[in-house]
């Protein structure tokens, strides 16, 4: 097993995307592959890890490229099977496209599939000073309870406190059973 499988915490504090399905008049100049990978909501939300913003330069549909965009497809084939926390600080990561009788795709979907028990992700644009304070107070919290969503539930509480506006603390949920 590698060192990278299974981790209790799989934490990553980047910048995350949601690719929206752009008009059928922009996809009529791709490849049959591209067009596929075009409609695949799998294939529009990652996060943007080292590399990133070359591949988002490079392409609108293939974000798989080249290293350096962890798409929701990939994510689904991590091996999180005991983990029991990922932490996705990165704006609109619980973004996902609605489909019939399928929920939200996307980055919350492909974690669970790949075996996480609870996740903490962000539904818009965060401060990333107010979202800093908020996960270290967290993690403090949690630490010393054993106790992780009366923790996470404590830590926006006191945070609300320097940051009223919700702008700065509302967008990160829990998800999951803990």
């Amino acid at each position: 097993m590698h060192s990278y499988d299974n981790p209790r915490i799989f934490h990553i504090a980047t910048h995350g995307f949601y690719a929206k399905t752009e008009g059928a008049d922009s996809q009529k100049e791709l490849t049959e592959n591209e067009a596929m990978m075009a409609e695949n909501p799998l294939m529009k939300s990652g996060l943007l890890l080292r590399g990133g913003g070359d591949i988002l330069a490079k392409t609108k549909y293939n974000y798989n490229i080249d290293n350096g965009v962890l798409t929701a497809y990939e994510a689904m084939s991590l091996n999180l099977d005991k983990t029991d926390l990922v932490v996705l600080s990165a704006c609109e990561t619980g973004l996902g496209e609605i489909a019939n009788g399928e929920g939200v795709y996307g980055l919350q979907r492909a974690f669970f599939v790949a075996g996480a028990k609870v996740l903490i992700m962000s539904m818009f644009k965060v401060d990333d000073d107010a979202t800093q304070k908020l996960i270290l107070n967290f993690y403090k919290k949690w630490l010393t309870t054993d106790n992780m969503r009366q923790s996470f539930v404590d830590a926006k509480k006191e945070i609300r406190v320097e940051y009223p506006d919700p702008i700065n603390w509302g967008a990160f949920m829990m998800i999951g059973l803990d």
